[in-house]
Parts: C-alpha cells; structure tokens; sequence
C-alpha cells in the first residue's frame, strides 16, 4: 500500500557501536508512519531484508524522514545489506 499510495516514512538503525578496525552491522531497522510502526532486529537476519523494505528504501517516491544520516549512516546502510 505505501507504494501504491507514498507518504512519508520515518526511518532510523541502530548498532552496537564500532570498536577499532571492527564495524558492527545493523542490528535494529526502524520504519514509521503516522498508523504503524515497523521493527526489524537485523542482527539475526544479517543482510537480509523484506523485500517490500528494500522496496521502501529504495523508491525514490517514497520520502524518507531521517534524523542525523549522514555518510557514516549511509555506509553502515550499504556495508549491511548493499543498498545506497
């Protein structure tokens, strides 16, 4: 429905934090709207996402609201499951 009908998005990730010559991948996925909320604990998934997650993410008519992304959070998104 979201992309038939976009509307923006709340999104954010979580990791443990990184340590010397180590990058953590993400652990938590966060997707939102104004009627629900959506959790993925990645942790156990490793690169694997829904594909209507991908889908989301990468539809360039479906606005991402983000807090703080910046080229570290944009690799982490890539380093973690391939996706610019």
């Amino acid at each position: 429905e979201l992309l038939a009908h976009p509307r923006p998005v709340g999104f954010d990730m979580e990791w443990r934090p990184d340590r010397k010559g180590w990058s953590n991948p993400v652990a938590l996925v966060q997707l939102a709207t104004e009627d629900w909320a959506l959790l993925l604990r990645t942790h156990r998934s490793r690169r694997w996402l829904p594909k209507v997650v991908v889908d989301v993410l990468t539809s360039e008519a479906v606005r991402k609201a983000v807090v703080g992304f910046d080229g570290a959070d944009r690799q982490k998104l890539q380093n973690s499951f391939g996706l610019e």
